[in-house]
């Protein structure tokens, strides 16, 4: 609180009682000024929350619909690399059954041979 000064001719006016109200009513003022302000900067500010609440939201939810667009596009990418893996495996396992194929029958081929003969 403030200290106030009365003047003499004011104090003379007023008597001490006069003074005494007078100083009261100054402070009570000063105390209802104090909550208005304090309740407009309260409310100025969870105005503000509000709106960076809103803006976050926003912007999370832009990014979350961002990554996941590039998981769907990343998943697609090794769906399709497994999809050309799968293939080029399958064809050397044919590759390497018939070669292995081969080899067993000419093998056999050269034991009959030299059995035959």
């Amino acid at each position: 609180m403030a200290i106030i000064n009365i003047s003499p001719i004011l104090r003379e006016k007023l008597t001490d009682k006069g003074v005494e109200a007078l100083i009261k009513l100054l402070n009570e003022v000063e105390e209802k000024a104090k909550d208005r302000t304090l309740e407009t900067a309260e409310s100025k500010f969870e105005a503000r929350v509000t709106q960076l609440e809103i803006k976050f939201e926003k912007k999370l939810g832009e990014f979350r619909s961002s990554i996941e667009e590039r998981l769907g596009e990343f998943r697609n990418s090794i769906e399709e690399r497994l999809g050309e893996f799968k293939i080029s495996l399958l064809k050397w396992i044919i590759g390497l059954f018939i070669g292995q194929t081969a080899i067993i029958l000419s093998i056999l081929a050269i034991f009959i041979n030299l059995i035959v003969k």
